[in-house]
């Protein structure tokens, strides 16, 4: 719908997520692809599970392997589904996950980090076998 509440994009999916970076992953028949906001396919489904597009990217996942898209659909990164250890998080979400909620200044006032806005740089893919971090950065595909 659209902000004055009429229908913008007839529906025609079985399940459709938010809009982020003009995209947004929709189901039909049990996979994923992307609509842009004008409701057309600009990704086919073909994925069994996708995310938000994040800096360029978004992580998705078919039954032969996960990784990260472009707005295109072309992986920048792709590993094997088979026993899949890689987990994909965006740098932002990442960083305020694993780092801590606040911290205190030299004069005792607490910064809260969730107030400031960090560039969106990339997604970080975590090892979870080895416990290696690594980024993939945005227009880099590396």
């Amino acid at each position: 719908m659209d902000k004055n509440f009429k229908v913008a994009i007839k529906p025609q999916f079985d399940k459709a997520e938010n809009f982020s970076e003009g995209y947004a992953a929709v189901m039909k028949s049990n996979l994923w692809g992307y609509i842009n906001s004008s409701g057309k396919i600009v990704i086919k489904p073909q994925y069994t599970k996708a995310s938000s597009f994040f800096a360029q990217m978004a992580a998705v996942a078919t039954k032969d392997c996960v990784g990260l898209i472009d707005t295109k659909g072309r992986f920048v990164v792709k590993f094997s589904a088979k026993n899949s250890q890689y987990s994909f998080v965006d740098s932002e979400t990442y960083r305020f996950r694993y780092s801590l909620d606040s911290t205190l200044n030299s004069t005792n006032y607490q910064l809260y980090k969730y107030t400031l806005k960090f560039p969106k740089f990339g997604y970080v893919v975590i090892d979870k076998k080895s416990n290696k971090v690594g980024l993939v950065l945005k227009g880099q595909g590396k």
